[in-house]
């Protein structure tokens, strides 16, 4: 499907589905 996030608590919960047909890198950031 794609990539989900969850905020909760102060942290932050991603999931990345594996994809093996994708060239594209996924950053997340947090300040």
């Amino acid at each position: 499907q794609g990539i989900t996030a969850k905020l909760a608590d102060g942290v932050l919960n991603i999931n990345v589905p594996k994809c093996t047909n994708t060239s594209n890198a996924t950053q997340v950031a947090i300040d």
